[in-house]
């Protein structure tokens, strides 16, 4: 496990590495950057499932942390295997003193797996424009998860998120050197949104004058805004 600068999460946790694009919000994507200057040979496509980070040590802490499972990957990607998966939701089945917040574009892939007896997994769906919401947030509601997220980040457009029955909602602009258009008020509105359904929001980072911040202190008194469940 790595300490993280995701401000959201104490720890992220890789036992699967690696991932391919399947939306608007990858285009950019930060995993792939880091694979390109860490990775050597290997490209960012070739997923690998790390059976030993299955035994990390931090786990056995009885201190309880957030942790951002797959940080470098989506756990439910198309190549895993589900006897592969379901070792990972073992493993954060038998550590309940953690929260596990898993993240994924590839909601459809949920319903092979049952995930009401691991009250600790937040399950999160990662979109970027209001098609992909709508596209795959039903699927979210569907799921048998205790605790159901959503990941607006990189809001590239205004986004209408249209639910009552999300637990939690990160949003924030995308960062790095060709990232696109954010403009603060598709946040603002959001948080309106969540504001009017008691949907608590995490405004992860803004645009400050042409530059990106997370430092909270720099954002608009309005914009200051980090709850959780």
């Amino acid at each position: 496990m790595n300490k993280t600068g995701i401000n959201w999460c104490d720890l992220t946790w890789n036992p699967v590495t690696g991932c391919t694009k399947i939306m608007q919000g990858c285009k950019n994507c930060y995993a792939e950057g880091i694979a390109k200057r860490f990775w050597g040979d290997r490209k960012f496509s070739d997923i690998e499932f790390h059976e030993n980070r299955l035994q990390a040590k931090e786990l056995k802490s009885k201190r309880g942390k957030v942790i951002f499972v797959n940080s470098m990957s989506d756990l439910f990607h198309e190549t895993l295997q589900p006897e592969q998966v379901q070792k990972v939701l073992d493993v954060i089945k038998d550590h309940p003193q953690h929260t596990f917040l898993v993240l994924t574009k590839r909601i459809k892939n949920i319903s092979y797996f049952q995930l009401k007896d691991t009250p600790n997994l937040w399950l999160g769906y990662s979109a970027s424009t209001q098609k992909d919401l709508d596209a795959g947030v039903d699927y979210l509601l569907s799921s048998d998860a205790k605790t159901k997220w959503l990941s607006l980040e990189p809001l590239i457009e205004p986004i209408i998120i249209h639910q009552t029955r999300i637990d939690w909602v990160v949003v924030g602009c995308e960062s790095g050197y060709n990232r696109r258009l954010c403009n603060n008020e598709w946040i603002n509105d959001i948080a309106w949104e969540c504001k009017a359904t008691n949907t608590p929001v995490w405004i992860k980072q803004i645009d400050i004058i042409d530059r990106i911040t997370d430092d909270i202190g720099e954002f608009p008194k309005h914009l200051q805004i980090r709850e959780k469940p």
